[in-house]
């Protein structure tokens, strides 16, 4: 092993890794999720404007996407959703069910546009979202 005064002209990180950071993989696959999931709802957006269904969108954020629990507050009622977008009950609960599988196409063609095969598809819609497509 050379001398530490060898190396004085080097480029050599001294630091010690933070055992208490997160794994670099881990933290790799939450901001790639996070990249896959702004795109799809940002292609869902679009279509939803398409289709004249922006407040259907935006009811659907606050009521799936938005974080609820513990501290951030819970989750809005269909009737408070209703009165917040001027929508009936009826296209609330209608309007949910026409975007949540509009949302899983728009992820499904986020990943298709970013992986080389059906099989990686496959895999990373298991490994990111958990889904099975």
């Amino acid at each position: 092993m050379p001398p530490l005064d060898a190396l004085a002209g080097e480029q050599f990180n001294w630091e010690v890794p933070d055992p208490t950071q997160r794994d670099p993989v881990e933290q790799f696959n939450e901001d790639w999720r996070g990249v896959v999931l702004r795109a799809a709802v940002e292609r869902l957006r679009r279509t939803a404007a398409l289709a004249g269904r922006v407040s259907l969108f935006e009811a659907w954020i606050d009521y799936d996407l938005e974080p609820h629990g513990e501290g951030s507050g819970e989750r809005p009622t269909h009737a408070a959703l209703s009165a917040k977008y001027g929508l009936t009950l009826n296209q609330v609960r209608n309007g949910l069910a026409w975007v949540r599988p509009r949302f899983i196409e728009a992820l499904r063609s986020e990943l298709t546009d970013l992986v080389a095969s059906e099989e990686d598809l496959r895999n990373e819609a298991r490994e990111l979202f958990g889904l099975e497509f």
